[in-house]
């Protein structure tokens, strides 16, 4: 026992009550339930499948069945829940299978070598952990992972999969949320609480309503939409330092870019009246719009959910199916103005997330790791980009810039065909008639 006693003592700090690994006794005799299945973890890491039928009673019995055929295996892997979630779109399912891929990252310890970097990776949602890339050395399978050292990558896989698992609790706007926002009060989980998903589940399971707030909120995303997309759109010298002073301005003046300013307050506006599906999936909105802009309060803002996210936000209502595709549009341009840059650049392989989460997120796929691995320009490279733009299978670069072009273009003609402010139609114009001459040049 001397081992753990050092084990023990050796810790520089308290792991936060959150993070720690079944410290939640469950209740093995209460009757199937939500409140029985969650053990008040609103993270769901390690509930409790019990046998054949015990969920047939719920209202979600089809997803809850679902999930305990997996939850009951020896050694479930981690395609077992991506499939489980792929197949239970909308559904409790999708956080529960969250959870349990949270619960991996968790348990996965090591030296930080291969091994360890494939399995977190895994438990993040990527597949083909295993494959190298061909031609020049690959990355480390850890290296996507925001962070320079071990212990801060580890910890950001953490906080990664922990937001993941909220946003599963809003993957669909029929999700029994009651439980999970009860859950969320404890004093254990003040922290998960307070973060925009956390506190927006909070919100949605106390029904709240405030009239005006929705418009409110509206107006302010409409505002932040307006500013990214200029900023996003901005591709001359001219145009690029016209808007670097604006945003340095607001900065020096109100302590933020005019885009993360609005945000906030559309934000804040739309959690008041989270008891109304569209305000929700328009939160949901504002949040992810955080992350893409840089501003979000529970950082690191980066990983492979954000467009994915936006593409479920879009089924809570009208303004929000409007909302998600502006934002879907703003990250597939950064995503091909990071490429047309980052393909001939050295740090090739740590601009690969932001266009993978662009572009397999708007298709709702996974990322395979290889992707991420590559260091420099390559046929194979080149032909997954394309592919995952929906563009033909080519090795060329301007053929698959052109696919992602492509891309961007039919988004930016869903935006104009829809009744918007002519603040974010003009923009988007411009964004569509750029991209049309790049693909059009001799």
């Amino acid at each position: 026992m001397m081992w753990l006693f050092l084990l023990i003592f050796s810790c520089n700090k308290e792991v936060p009550p959150h993070l720690r690994v079944d410290y939640t006794p469950q209740d093995l005799h209460a009757p199937p339930s939500l409140k029985s299945l969650l053990a008040s973890d609103p993270l769901v890491r390690r509930p409790n499948s019990r046998g054949a039928g015990a969920w047939d009673s719920l209202e979600e019995s089809s997803a809850l069945n679902a999930w305990a055929s997996v939850a009951r295996l020896s050694r479930p892997e981690p395609s077992d829940w991506l499939a489980l979630e792929s197949q239970n779109r909308g559904t409790i399912a999708v956080a529960l299978a969250r959870g349990a891929m949270l619960a991996g990252v968790e348990s996965s310890h090591g030296d930080w070598g291969h091994p360890q970097q494939a399995r977190l990776s895994a438990y993040l949602g990527l597949t083909a952990v295993g494959v190298r890339p061909i031609g020049v050395r690959p990355s480390a399978p850890g290296a996507w992972l925001p962070g320079l050292e071990p212990k801060t990558k580890v910890a950001n896989a953490r906080h990664m999969a922990t937001r993941m698992v909220l946003s599963g609790w809003l993957d669909g706007p029929k999700i029994d949320l009651s439980e999970v926002g009860q859950a969320l009060g404890g004093e254990a989980y003040t922290g998960l609480a307070d973060t925009p998903m956390g506190a927006l589940i909070v919100a949605r399971s106390n029904h709240e309503r405030t009239p005006g707030a929705h418009e409110e909120g509206k107006a302010h995303l409409w505002r932040a939409s307006a500013h990214a997309l200029n900023w996003v759109g901005a591709d001359t010298n001219t145009e690029q330092t016209a808007m670097q002073s604006a945003r340095q301005l607001s900065r020096d003046t109100h302590g933020g870019t005019p885009t993360a300013m609005a945000l906030q307050l559309a934000y804040a506006a739309l959690k008041t009246n989270a008891g109304a599906d569209d305000s929700t999936g328009l939160a949901m909105v504002a949040i992810i719009a955080q992350r893409l802009e840089g501003s979000c309060p529970d950082t690191p803002c980066e990983g492979l959910d954000r467009v994915a996210t936006l593409q479920r936000a879009k089924l809570w209502g009208a303004d929000a199916e409007i909302a998600a595709l502006i934002w879907t549009l703003i990250a597939t341009k950064q995503a091909l103005d990071t490429l047309e840059i980052a393909l001939v650049h050295p740090s090739l392989s740590k601009r690969l997330p932001q266009v993978a989460d662009a572009l397999n997120g708007f298709n709702l796929q996974p990322t395979n790791l290889a992707f991420l691995r590559n260091r420099v320009q390559s046929p194979a490279l080149l032909m997954s980009i394309s592919r995952m733009a929906g563009g033909p299978d080519v090795n060329d670069k301007d053929a698959a810039l052109d696919a992602v072009r492509s891309r961007l273009i039919s988004l930016c003609d869903q935006a104009i065909s829809m009744a918007l402010p002519d603040t974010i139609i003009e923009p988007v114009q411009r964004i569509r008639l750029r991209a049309q001459r790049a693909i059009d040049k001799p």
